[in-house]
């Protein structure tokens, strides 16, 4: 076999393993979403130190709009928010996401909002205008005291808040729109 005809192999082979790699990457990413979309039920309450806690308790800043975030508690049963900064790629992976959740599949009871954290207001900005965001977006004079008091520490975090302002489920990690339904839903249900 010659030498040129050896490294042609070599690369096929190679780009065989890769491509089959991400595959099953991609698999699994999408498996664990409708894992955790479909077990919300059966699964016992989750170690989130924010779920209980009362989120009205915190001073949020409207960014993209004038309407106070209190508000937006009161008048909803559900109200989603998803904690989001510029340089986090998980959140840069499902901003189209909630955009066209929010435009086209938000239910009449249901608020979604955004609320950038550990970010700046230039990089908040840029981000806002690349992805052309539709939703609602608040931001905090001091996050880190919030971040700190609820025991975030990952983001995209997403919490599902009833119209008390309690905080009743929480989900780390980039979203999909069926964890979102099931999310809801089970807000909706306690």
């Amino acid at each position: 076999m010659s030498k040129q005809l050896k490294v042609l192999v070599g690369i096929v082979l190679f780009a065989l393993i890769s491509f089959s790699i991400y595959q099953v990457i991609t698999f699994s990413s999408e498996l664990l979403k409708d894992e955790a979309a479909n077990d919300i039920k059966q699964k016992p309450p989750t170690n989130n130190h924010a779920e209980g806690q009362l989120i009205t308790e915190y001073s949020f800043n409207g960014v993209t709009t004038d309407e106070s975030f209190d508000n937006i508690i009161k008048n909803n049963e559900v109200t989603v928010v998803n904690l989001f900064a510029s340089w986090c790629n998980p959140c840069r992976n499902e901003t189209p996401d909630l955009n066209e959740f929010y435009l086209k599949d938000l239910p009449d009871d249901v608020e979604l909002v955004g609320l950038n954290v550990q970010d700046s207001s230039k990089a908040r900005d840029a981000f806002i205008e690349e992805f052309d965001v539709q939703y609602p977006i608040y931001n905090m004079d001091n996050d880190k005291d919030f971040m700190v008091g609820l025991r975030l520490t990952i983001i995209p975090t997403t919490l599902f808040i009833n119209s008390d302002g309690e905080i009743v489920k929480t989900y780390v990690g980039e979203i999909s729109k069926k964890t979102l339904d099931s999310y809801i839903q089970y807000v909706k249900d306690e």
